[in-house]
């Protein structure tokens, strides 16, 4: 069974290679129209190439959520965005690690804080 998978693709990769080098010595309209394989022209082909590279860069587009901004503004709105994030991140974690509150005194348990173990 791979020995016939494997003489078919070099049989479709001989005829594209020789319907390809025919096709280069003939007008461009004609060569559109050159049968590569017995069901596909070369239009065929290139519109199949074509379209699987674009639902490739959909499908990409779609699955990383990757924007680039667009202006100098934005550039700057997102930086200052992330600096105040990270400074807040900090200033958590020191209100986490110090034993008492703002005045000294100790810090008051939340109702639903407890840990449940």
């Amino acid at each position: 069974m791979m020995d016939h998978i494997i003489s078919n693709v070099n049989f479709i990769y001989f005829t594209l290679i020789n319907g390809i080098r025919g096709v280069i010595s003939q007008s461009f309209s004609e060569a559109l129209n050159e049968n590569i394989t017995q069901e596909f022209k070369l239009w065929h082909i290139i519109g199949l190439c074509l379209a699987a590279v674009i639902a490739i860069v959909v499908i990409g587009c779609c699955c990383f959520d990757y924007r680039i901004p667009r202006t100098k503004k934005q550039i700057m709105e997102n930086y200052e965005r992330r600096k105040k994030i990270l400074e807040y991140s900090k200033a958590l974690q020191k209100v986490a690690k110090s034993p008492t509150g703002k005045n000294g005194t100790e810090k008051e348990s939340l109702p639903g804080s407890e840990v449940v173990t």
